[in-house]
């Protein structure tokens, strides 16, 4: 069982999401901590006992359960996403955007699948931690910032086809049309989940330490003095704040309110249809029951 020492004083530099951390003694000295740029912080001191408790609810909450729950929904993407591309028919923009953003939460979901096997199960091999820096870690922020963008542009597709459904319909029937409709969407949300992630590729480093145990040198991720900047952790918290939470519930709002009011005023629109074109055709009951959806997508389509 891991039980690091008791800490009176410490320096703490806290990757957001909890990526890595470091600790390092000051041992009450604290312009040492000041001359560092980092920031002090008086820690209780914690018995062995104490550090055991948080290492097992760790392992059972980062680790087994956040697991458990990561390769649940990425088996349940991959069938979800199976299903809509297996027939034609349901190969539309909305479904081909849904399986796009199944792909972002599964690649999500595979990082904190990663994070788990290296902070809570210790089982990283020295590969994995070698491509954390550079390659899981950023990727882990991409797959995150992508989800969120995409999960706004597919609201703001549904607003599209509730506000022009004849334009829509008329696409849905075109393959060139709908692939041209997804790449409009995907093309926008990749780039700027890449710009906005760009600075988790200098966030941290690999720093090789020697081994006294088997005499070798193995990797260590640390973080780099960007990380460490107090003013950097400050913009990136306010960055992902309004980025990854304010804006994009604000935009949700909106266009769901959108389409909610637009689904009501084509609803009207469509029992007027229904009236006027289908009801001295057959009066009553029987015409609601056998002409309504032959009359309702005649309308919808621009059919005499």
């Amino acid at each position: 069982m891991f039980t690091p020492p008791p800490v009176t004083s410490a320096t703490i530099a806290t990757v957001e999401g909890s990526a890595f951390s470091t600790v390092e003694s000051s041992g009450g000295n604290g312009r040492d901590i000041g001359e560092m740029s980092a920031t002090t912080v008086q820690c209780p001191e914690l018995t062995a006992d104490d550090w055991a408790l948080i290492d097992r609810t760790a392992f059972w909450a980062e680790g087994i359960l956040q697991t458990g729950v990561s390769v649940v929904g990425i088996v349940s993407n991959v069938i979800f996403s199976l299903i809509l591309l297996s027939k034609r028919e349901l190969r539309n923009s909305f479904n081909l955007l849904l399986v796009a953003l199944a792909c972002f939460d599964s690649a999500y979901l595979l990082g904190a699948i990663l994070d788990s096997v290296r902070r809570s199960f210790r089982a990283a091999s020295a590969l994995h931690i070698e491509l954390f820096p550079h390659f899981i870690y950023p990727l882990h922020a991409i797959a995150l910032t992508g989800s969120i963008f995409l999960t706004v542009g597919i609201a703001f597709e549904r607003y599209i086809a509730v506000h022009n459904p004849i334009n829509y319909n008329r696409a849905m029937n075109d393959a060139r049309a709908t692939r041209s409709r997804v790449l409009k969407f995907l093309v926008p949300v990749l780039l700027g989940a890449v710009m906005f992630s760009v600075p988790k590729f200098f966030e941290s480093v690999i720093e090789y330490r020697m081994d006294a145990s088997t005499n070798r040198t193995t990797p260590h991720v640390m973080p780099t003095p960007l990380r460490m900047d107090p003013t950097y952790a400050r913009y990136i918290t306010w960055m992902r704040l309004a980025v990854q939470s304010v804006f994009p519930v604000g935009l949700l709002i909106y266009f769901n309110r959108k389409i909610y009011r637009c689904g009501s005023e084509v609803a009207k629109i469509l029992a007027l249809v229904f009236m006027i074109n289908c009801w001295p055709l057959s009066p009553g009951k029987a015409c609601y029951e056998n002409n309504w959806k032959r009359c309702t997508s005649r309308s919808m389509i621009g059919a005499d």
